[in-house]
């Protein structure tokens, strides 16, 4: 990839990073007395207008919505080439590609679960899913309908509906390490080793009390993590842990253990999660040093994710009178 197109871009990124909020503003919103009062709070920034059209504060994941929307629409505007963004809108259009899933299944209205960042023409999509009604306009549209239809099809034989998820999950992160090869950037590399690398540890432990096979894991794991998938089999009838042997050489190696540590004491994996946000966080802030270049563009919008993330957290707990304590421990770390 020519790093060298992305100097403007990457000056215009520069921009958008002064207006994401700090730590003293999420202290500020966890402070905050009411969920009234957390939205006026966060009404002195980009979120503003979409606050202001509100009719009820409890309406608040239309302003996250919003945002994220913007942020995208924003990063295709300004990014030279559509990798970087690519790879961080990917996971909403495959998300999209469940919902489409479920709803033609269930015969359910799902309107509300789609994350529509105008990569995946929903309306057209349903029609050809349900009606086949329609020509197919693109390959992107005939293959995200094939993906669906795939993954259908595997519920219809084996009655499993986390056969969905897995199949249509394998088909995401495939596409990822596509986008990843083609940009040849270590920044992004990096970022999708430890994405697969936590989703297999995630899985791994989820499924630590049912009886595991080789076939299942084989099925539930996914190749290309810093760990390969193969090492896990040597724990089927093995006590794995923070202190196993294929974590403690792996750059993810003092994450892994945080997150372990906790599932150990309170049998919860929301913290492993947790430090896959953190050392994402630490792995795009190298980009702060950068000039300029793809992480540049990549960084912004994955900081944005996280920021939106907290803040949906933080409301979520003024609108449920949850207290302040709980919610700084759940916090994720601030890209400025």
């Amino acid at each position: 990839m020519d790093r060298s197109k992305f100097i403007q871009a990457s000056a215009r990124i520069r921009v958008l990073e002064k207006k994401l909020l700090n730590q003293a503003s999420y202290q500020r919103l966890v402070e905050s007395k009411s969920l009234s009062e957390a939205l006026h709070i966060l009404s002195d920034s980009v979120y503003q207008t979409a606050i202001h059209s509100l009719g009820n504060d409890r309406d608040y994941e239309y302003v996250l919505k919003q945002e994220l929307v913007k942020t995208f629409k924003d990063l295709y505007e300004i990014s030279p080439d559509p990798g970087p963004v690519d790879l961080l809108s990917v996971e909403y259009y495959y998300h999209n590609l469940k919902v489409l899933a479920k709803e033609s299944m269930t015969q359910q209205d799902l309107e509300t679960s789609y994350v529509s960042l105008g990569l995946l023409d929903i309306k057209k999509a349903q029609d050809l899913l349900n009606n086949h009604e329609g020509k197919i306009a693109s390959k992107s549209l005939s293959r995200a309908i094939k993906i669906v239809e795939e993954a259908m099809a595997i519920y219809e034989e084996w009655s499993d509906p986390q056969d969905i998820d897995l199949y249509i999950d394998r088909a995401q992160i495939q596409r990822m390490q596509e986008l990843v090869d083609e940009m040849d950037v270590d920044m992004f590399r990096d970022y999708i080793k430890a994405y697969i690398d936590f989703s297999n540890i995630g899985t791994f432990f989820r499924n630590k009390t049912k009886v595991m096979d080789l076939k299942f894991l084989q099925k539930v794991l996914y190749d290309g993590g810093e760990i390969p998938k193969k090492d896990y089999y040597d724990y089927l009838n093995a006590e794995l842990d923070s202190d196993s042997k294929i974590f403690t050489q792996t750059k993810i190696a003092k994450y892994v253990r945080r997150g372990l540590d906790v599932f150990d004491e309170k049998n919860s994996l929301g913290q492993l999660e947790a430090e896959l946000n953190r050392y994402c966080m630490d792995l795009i802030k190298q980009s702060k040093t950068m000039t300029y270049g793809p992480e540049v563009i990549f960084s912004y919008g994955l900081a944005k994710e996280m920021e939106i993330k907290n803040l949906r957290l933080i409301l979520i707990a003024k609108a449920n009178d949850i207290p302040s304590e709980s919610i700084k421990e759940r916090l994720r770390d601030s890209y400025v």
